[in-house]
């Protein structure tokens, strides 16, 4: 700042007043989490409770306190005051006022022109999910900027769903929490049928969170149990030969994806020691696990790329979504500054990721660090559908 800058009444008071504006504002943690009534996971991010994925009991996630609500009350209070202790003074000629830059945002601003689809993925479709009037179902969205088509209309929950390899089907889960099955329909949402008959083992279980194998014989799935923690098990598409391959010894476990030579499974587990989420690999064969991360906090929201060499997340530590190799070497900051993990997948050219915070649905080039994102409509759960094979 120049001598003439600090004689400015107009920049001096400016600096005044931002000066009270951040002694007002306590540090408040980005996140949290809770459990509801209903058993199910709730992400409160800057004030805003996100439904997710069915919860498994921990301790450390009853984080509430009458200190975080004071702090969040004199938060209000201070950016309340924010408009009009930052306004400027009545300008005239010879007194411009310079707004301050802005600070990094976790997410895009809807109000701002988006870029726009680039033409090589106006041929691809996102099979998304979406909650209207109390209703979740699964939906087809062309990037070509066609109406979306719902492809489900079941008043109980559909959700979770994942491409076969060759696009022509979908695998879903169908009910609530303590009745989830898991249904196989054509990839136009017609011929919806349950996976395994009535004699199947797994026709009583609590599914959800299916993921096809590589070579579309093999799906893996966490089975919810009375303890409500989770299994990891693995089932032929047929129904048939279903095996547990990780029992209820974790407090959390969510999101299985396959390796892309099918041989191991990666997924987010908590360690229950630590009381952190860590993404891990088992062995489709062993079932032995291995921990991946080394973060000292949560890593999630994790996707694997279609070559399987890389994986995104996101990270707590650090921050916003990362990049690595898929045995997590060469780790690189990407994108953002969030610090929970919302769900990502990878274009199957594998230069794009669809990133889907609350209420937006994020476009994002790999090749670039910081991508500027092109907005789609906002929908959860992104699966890009498979290209046929030429």
């Amino acid at each position: 700042m120049t001598t003439s800058d600090r004689n400015d009444p107009v920049v001096a008071g400016f600096e005044r007043r931002l000066a009270v504006v951040e002694s007002l504002i306590p540090p408040v943690p980005a996140w949290t989490t809770s459990d509801d009534l209903a058993g199910r996971r709730l992400r409160v991010v800057a004030g805003s409770a996100i439904r997710d994925r069915p919860a498994m009991p921990r301790a450390r996630d009853r984080r509430w306190s009458a200190g975080w609500f004071a702090g969040a009350a004199v938060l209000t209070v201070a950016v309340a005051g924010v408009a009009l202790m930052l306004a400027p003074p009545p300008s005239g000629p010879g007194q411009p006022f310079a707004s301050p830059t802005a600070s990094p945002s976790a997410s895009v601003d809807p109000s701002q022109p988006p870029a726009t689809v680039p033409p090589s993925l106006r041929g691809d479709t996102l099979l998304v999910q979406d909650t209207v009037d109390g209703n979740t179902d699964l939906y087809l969205m062309p990037l070509d900027g066609t109406s979306r088509l719902r492809l489900t209309t079941d008043p109980a929950p559909d959700r979770d769903g994942d491409w076969t390899p060759d696009g022509s089907e979908i695998v879903f889960a169908n009910g609530g929490d303590g009745s989830s099955r898991l249904y196989i329909m054509g990839g136009d949402g017609t011929a919806s049928r349950r996976l395994g008959d009535d004699r199947s083992d797994i026709a009583t279980f609590d599914a959800y969170s299916p993921a096809v194998s590589p070579d579309g014989q093999s799906i893996a799935f966490i089975r919810s149990i009375e303890s409500e923690r989770g299994e990891l098990w693995v089932v032929g598409k047929d129904g048939s030969g279903a095996r547990r391959l990780i029992g209820p010894d974790h407090p959390f476990i969510a999101d299985p994806a396959w390796a892309a030579d099918g041989l191991s499974i990666y997924l987010m587990v908590d360690d229950s020691t630590g009381g952190q989420i860590e993404i891990n690999r088992v062995d489709v064969a062993t079932g032995e696990l291995t921990r991946l991360d080394t973060c000292a906090g949560d890593d999630s929201g994790f996707a694997l790329s279609p070559d399987g060499t890389q994986i995104v997340y996101e990270s707590d530590c650090g921050g916003g979504l990362w990049i690595a190799n898929s045995d997590f070497t060469d780790a690189r900051h990407w994108y953002g500054l969030m610090d929970k993990g919302y769900p990502v997948d990878w274009s199957p050219d594998g230069r794009w990721v669809t990133y889907a915070p609350p209420g937006q649905l994020q476009l994002l080039d790999t090749t670039v660090t910081d991508p500027t994102a092109v907005l789609l409509e906002p929908a959860e759960r992104p699966r890009w559908r498979p290209r046929p094979v030429p």
